[in-house]
């Protein structure tokens, strides 16, 4: 069952969260926007989650970005990493990603492939410090400047103020009013909905934590265990193959995605390729596992509803996600079976 929560920031004002406590599951709280001043932290961030730590009110954090480049990106996750540090939160930690005031179309409103390196590049820095993170915007950002399968691996809040989201990919949040009423605060606020257990997905996570410092270059060189390995574009079966390896190959690691993949660099080329291929790194991520909340899912041969049927999974079950590519099908192990499963947070939800 979906939990009902609010978003907040300074331009709400104080809340009063001992009257609004009865009447929601979670808060997501604003920590700050652009560049790394104390200026841009905001003023009722340390406020707010302490009222929410007090009163027992699971929240999240969020961040609203100005970046223009990949750089501001950057400075963009110094600042909300250095705000993080004094909080717990188990709602996550999600980038906003919008032109709400329009400055990003008054200085030369980025393009796509920026928008979306500038995404990239915040969360990857972020989750890299040991936080659940996700990606805030509106549906139209998120089928237009935002509809990159480089993007996809990451939860996603959904802003559509309607009866109910009609957004296709995989999502755990959704904004659905900018106009919400609760007893004890005169005035409007974005209510949202969250259909993931995120304490369950941030139970793992280590709250507050640093961000990771760069490895060691005598700990970037890693070899592949098999034979006829793929190195891939992307992080998902099915991506194209840059090259296919034979055992021994020597490939520098560059970073690992949580997802049971990492990003590494060969004769020259960066691409991805399965942790379970690789060796002389300890402490890789494996692949997540998810479970079925609905019966008779198909697991398919290949992805596409022209698949053929090679499996049914029922409520309870559990399967692994090898990978899930830009049309949300999973490359998926069942008890020794592999297969396809199409994505669908509302029966389908990711473990760890």
């Amino acid at each position: 069952m979906a939990k009902t929560g609010i978003d907040v920031s300074s331009v709400n004002g104080e809340i009063p969260f001992d009257a609004l406590k009865s009447q929601i599951d979670f808060a997501i709280i604003r920590c700050g926007y652009g560049n790394d001043l104390l200026s841009q932290d905001d003023s009722h961030y340390e406020r707010n989650i302490r009222e929410c730590e007090k009163l027992g009110i699971p929240y999240g954090v969020y961040f609203y970005s100005y970046a223009l480049d990949t750089e501001e990106a950057d400075s963009e996750a110094r600042h909300c990493l250095r705000l993080l540090k004094k909080a717990s939160p188990s709602y996550g930690v999600w980038y906003d990603m919008e032109d709400g005031d329009g400055y990003k179309a008054r200085n030369g409103f980025p393009s796509k492939n920026t928008l979306v390196s500038i995404c990239q590049r915040f969360l990857a820095k972020v989750e890299a410090a040991g936080y659940y993170v996700g990606l805030y915007a509106s549906l139209a950002w998120l089928n237009g400047y935002l509809n990159d399968r480089r993007l996809d691996r990451y939860d996603k809040w959904v802003a559509q103020w309607a009866k109910a989201p009609s957004y296709k990919g995989a999502f755990g949040m959704w904004q659905y009013t900018s106009t919400l009423r609760l007893s004890g605060y005169n005035g409007d606020l974005d209510g949202d909905k969250a259909f993931y257990d995120y304490p369950a997905l941030t139970a793992k996570e280590p709250s507050g934590s640093e961000e990771k410092p760069e490895p060691d270059a005598s700990d970037t060189q890693v070899t592949v265990s098999g034979s006829g390995v793929n190195f891939r574009e992307d992080a998902y079966v099915g991506a194209p193959v840059i090259v296919v390896l034979g055992r021994d190959s020597r490939l520098t690691w560059l970073w690992d995605d949580g997802w049971g993949w990492s990003k590494c660099r060969y004769d020259g080329k960066e691409g991805f390729i399965a942790n379970e291929y690789l060796a002389g790194r300890p402490g890789l991520s494996h692949y997540k596992k998810a479970r079925v909340f609905g019966n008779d899912v198909n697991v398919r041969s290949m992805p596409a509803l022209s698949g053929r049927v090679i499996a049914s999974l029922w409520w309870g079950n559990e399967l692994t996600v090898i990978s899930i590519d830009p049309n949300n099908w999973i490359r998926a192990e069942v008890n020794g079976l592999y297969g396809y499963v199409k994505y669908d947070s509302t029966y389908i939800k990711i473990l760890d």
